[in-house]
């Protein structure tokens, strides 16, 4: 299983402010959007080429009403940051669970 990191993390990296913005931009557009079923994984319902909402199964706990999975486009080609010299921003997935107010609870990089 994937390290679970708080984007929090790397709040210090040049690319965070952006990010943030990016998925305050993705959860505002998704709210009430149901996606379709992923043939190839059920549970999983894909709204569009970058985000997903995942099954159930990734709540942490009662408090989280959905988790939206988002993968960044390629123009996200910078590092992660110097202590993961081999890992891009853009080959990162952001883990953002919701609560039911549609607010962010916490937002994980999967590593």
């Amino acid at each position: 299983m994937a390290q679970h990191i708080p984007i929090k993390s790397w709040i210090n990296e040049s690319w965070y402010p952006d990010m943030i913005r990016v998925i305050q931009n993705v959860v505002s557009t998704t709210k009430g959007v149901k996606g379709k079923e992923n043939p190839l994984c059920k549970g999983f319902f894909i709204i569009d080429k970058n985000t997903e909402i995942l099954p159930d199964g990734y709540k942490i706990d009662c408090e989280d009403d959905r988790v939206l999975l988002y993968k960044p486009n390629n123009e996200w080609g910078m590092l992660i940051d110097n202590e993961n010299p081999h890992i891009t921003v853009n080959q990162c997935c952001f883990e953002i669970h919701l609560d039911k107010n549609n607010l962010i609870r916490e937002v994980y990089v999967p590593l």
